[in-house]
């Protein structure tokens, strides 16, 4: 066991004797429960962000406990960055006085992590997990009317990012360039170099200058173009106008991609409603020729002039009016417990207007999350920090390091790693299931109507390439984002990349939680992955892939690239099959159009739409039957 370390005597000490929090941060001995054994005095501390709905305290953080717990069983007596897997032992429940607040207790899960005969230097055995747990705060502040109208709202996003000026939404249009970039990184013939991808990323950074602004007044690509041809060089020339036409023909392509599946979302949220009413309308009628007290003589003009009607005709096993009233009684209250506890979390913590009232919402999830870190990082004992996020959790997570870096900046500008809270105890960040572009997509790429006003929101913000994940544009927090294709909550996350340090990225791993792919159980699938597990488990409890202690090359520099984990797996057969499904509501469509003039066509269309759907659910229940793609035995 390596001898605890002493306190740095720096300006950090000094600020944070002097620093304006009105609570002092106790002492140490103050810190540390009585009953705790000598080797707790030194420990590493995991803290976890669960996701998005009604969440139990202790429940999500005992998951990931119980996980790495099963990976030690599971892998011990192997080795894992070259030291051998031992067991967890004496996982139990700790309380500790907040150093934030002094009439508040912090919970935490404390486990130790036997090494045998290896104890590297500086490592200690002692683990704690603490959870920041939010679920309280969001809970019963949204209703399922509010999300419907707010959801609705979004469905202009597509066009308002295709057609808007090449010069705005600037942070979305180099998060479309970060992903042809990362894509030629693990190509085996790049299209073009990491220098080429540097230079252009300057070139639109300087297309955005003030000056440049009124010499280029219109800010379209073809003006884009214009300056980039006015800045090259007869060699330079054809290599960056071919790399801006891929940037653009890539950006393009994604916002018709995004464009047609909200489209087909509503279009098949729409049949499913249409076609439940219309059964139940048609039993009604049809009843009302026997009963009189059903009659309802004002539908007939719209039931037999409706392309529904016929297609329910064409269906010779279309649902019972029992059934339909029930699947729809039991669709709208799954729906609304969707939208109201899921959803809902979302529209709070999406909301960035502080005129709003569920902004208050939002900042206090924020600050729940930051006093918790707060608490950490004030205790000298913690060495070493992960921070794990899953789901929405990863965004609040990735907000509050944000915040943290932000609170650091405030006290010390030049050095903010010299400041009230040491943040360079930060080694890892965990995400997964993150929904964190699809968030800045729809929410966070807003034109301002000033040049000015959205270069200070993007700076005050914070990126990768700042205090806490980057020290002088080296990478201080390696951010590893597990993401399955299959789960349509996760996404490869570019939108963190900064302009400032473009060599900086999020190490984005994808997986396949399921061998066919399923969207539901895939969001919390990778709980039960074996390599997501083991990498975790590696990072965790080895200090594995850590950019605190790099390989390194020839001569001796840090090869930070050589301790990324991406780009992992790509699942193409849930490609192959989720636009398979996707074509199912245009068939309907297509048919409704076609029944009144060529019912044989429409037939043909109908029984293809209906053949797709029972391939989805067989293909769904093999995959339930198989299950998880990479579990942990």
């Amino acid at each position: 066991m390596p001898e605890t370390p002493k306190p740095r005597r720096s300006r950090r000490k000094a600020v944070a004797d002097t620093a304006s929090d009105p609570i002092p941060a106790p002492t140490l001995a103050a810190s540390i429960s009585p009953e705790e054994k000598p080797k707790d005095k030194q420990y590493t501390a995991i803290v976890y962000f669960h996701g998005m709905g009604a969440q139990r305290r202790y429940e999500e953080i005992s998951r990931l406990v119980d996980a790495l717990d099963r990976i030690a069983y599971v892998r011990r007596g192997t080795e894992m960055a070259g030291i051998p897997v031992n067991k967890l032992t004496d996982i139990e429940a700790r309380l500790e006085p907040s150093r934030t607040q002094t009439d508040e207790r912090v919970s935490y899960i404390r486990a130790y992590y036997d090494r045998g005969a290896v104890q590297p230097a500086g490592f200690t055995t002692v683990y704690r997990f603490y959870e920041a747990y939010w679920a309280p705060l969001a809970a019963g502040k949204s209703s399922a009317r509010s999300v419907v109208k707010w959801l609705v709202y979004q469905f202009k996003t597509p066009l308002l990012a295709l057609f808007s000026s090449w010069r705005d939404r600037d942070r979305l249009r180099r998060a479309a360039l970060y992903a042809l970039w990362q894509t030629d990184r693990h190509a085996k013939k790049p299209a073009f170099s990491d220098a080429e991808y540097q230079d252009i990323l300057s070139q639109y950074d300087a297309f955005e200058r003030p000056d440049t602004r009124r010499e280029y007044e219109k800010g379209n690509f073809r003006t884009f173009l214009t300056w980039l041809t006015a800045t090259d060089n007869d060699e330079k020339s054809a290599r960056r106008t071919a790399l801006a036409l891929r940037w653009r023909r890539g950006y393009v392509i994604g916002e018709l991609y995004n464009m047609m599946t909200l489209l087909t979302i509503l279009l098949a949220l729409v049949i499913m409603i249409t076609a439940v009413i219309g059964s139940l309308l048609r039993t009604i009628a049809t009843l009302g020729e026997d009963i009189s007290l059903l009659r309802v003589d004002f539908l007939d003009p719209y039931l037999s002039a409706s392309p529904l009607k016929y297609l329910i005709d064409l269906v010779p096993y279309a649902p019972p009016p029992i059934l339909s009233l029930g699947l729809l009684v039991a669709t709208g209250l799954a729906m609304r417990r969707f939208l109201r506890d899921y959803l809902g979390d979302v529209q709070l913590w999406t909301t960035y207007e502080e005129t709003d009232d569920k902004h208050k919402t939002r900042s206090d999830i924020l600050e729940r999350g930051v006093q918790l870190m707060r608490h950490v990082l004030g205790d000298p004992a913690c060495g070493r920090i992960v921070v794990v996020g899953h789901s929405l959790g990863s965004a609040i997570a990735y907000d509050c390091l944000l915040e943290l870096g932000r609170i650091n900046r405030s006290i010390n500008t030049e050095d903010p790693f010299d400041a009230e809270l040491r943040l360079d105890c930060i080694d890892h960040f965990v995400t997964l299931a993150s929904p964190i572009d699809k968030i800045h997509y729809f929410f966070e790429s807003h034109i301002g109507k000033y040049h000015r006003y959205n270069r200070v929101v993007d700076d005050i913000r914070g990126d990768i390439g700042i205090v806490p994940f980057a020290k002088n544009r080296k990478p201080n927090i390696h951010w590893v984002n597990f993401w399955d294709r299959a789960d349509i909550i996760s996404a490869s996350i570019e939108s963190a990349s900064s302009r400032h340090a473009p060599l900086l990225m999020v190490d984005n791993v994808q997986v396949s939680n399921y061998f066919l792919g399923l969207p539901g159980p895939s969001h919390s699938g990778y709980f039960k992955h074996e390599r997501v597990m083991s990498d975790l488990f590696s990072m965790i409890l080895h200090g594995s892939h850590s950019y605190k202690n790099p390989p390194r090359d020839a001569e001796g520099r840090p090869d930070h690239t050589g301790i990324l984990l991406g780009p992992g797996i790509r699942h193409s057969f849930f490609e192959i099959a989720g636009i398979g499904l996707a074509v199912v509501p245009w068939l309907f469509l297509f048919a409704s159009f076609l029944v009144a003039w060529t019912p044989i066509v429409a037939m043909v269309t109908l029984n293809a739409a209906l053949a797709l759907i029972a391939a989805g659910a067989i293909v769904a229940g093999i995959s339930v039957a198989i299950g998880h793609r990479k579990s942990i035995q």
